[in-house]
């Protein structure tokens, strides 16, 4: 069986208000090539397949991507700028990456839904799980808390998100919710 390469998005890119999601979503696939062979070196049709978008959408969004010099064209393909990597990796401790799996990006959700998900999924081994306020969490993700707000609502309703009631006594319970685990096997 083939495996399928996981989509990698620094958090400064999610957070950019500058890129569609879309934008995002394609530049991921760079950056996990770029992280695993240096080059993006398959056809923007190879993309659109992989990404379940029209190859137009991944030609744009190349495109926006050149423009703010995130990435560029170079012989067999598109690399992720080096200037650009050596930006994030200088900040790595204070940026993150979320992790997209195939079973996630494959998926027929929203593409907003699909990032939503990396970024809950940043805390899923956590103790508390995602934490953090629907408001800093569409300024993650670079999105409006109403687009937060359907986005959750689809995840819950794909199976992609699960939730527990942690009992705490007499101090009352606490809801924890995590990203569904692909690594575990399904009975």
């Amino acid at each position: 069986m083939k495996k399928e390469i996981a989509l990698v998005i620094p958090t400064s890119i999610l957070g950019s208000k500058g890129l569609k999601d879309s934008d995002k979503l394609v530049f991921g696939l760079h950056y996990a090539y770029f992280k695993k062979r240096g080059i993006t070196a398959i056809t923007q049709k190879k993309m659109g397949e992989i990404l379940h978008l029209h190859p137009n959408m991944v030609s744009k969004s190349n495109k926006i991507l050149e423009e703010n010099q995130l990435i560029q064209k170079v012989k067999g393909g598109f690399e992720v700028v080096k200037t650009i990597v050596d930006q994030l990796e200088k900040v790595e401790k204070t940026t993150e990456e979320i992790i997209l799996p195939f079973e996630v990006y494959s998926k027929k959700l929203n593409i907003g839904a699909m990032l939503l998900w990396g970024e809950y999924n940043r805390y899923r081994d956590t103790e508390k799980g995602y934490f953090v306020a629907r408001e800093t969490t569409a300024f993650n993700i670079g999105s409006s808390e109403a687009s937060v707000s359907n986005w959750t609502t689809e995840l819950y309703e794909n199976g992609m998100l699960e939730e527990y009631t942690v009992n705490y006594g007499e101090k009352g319970s606490e809801r924890i919710v995590r990203t569904k685990n692909f690594n575990e096997k399904e009975e």
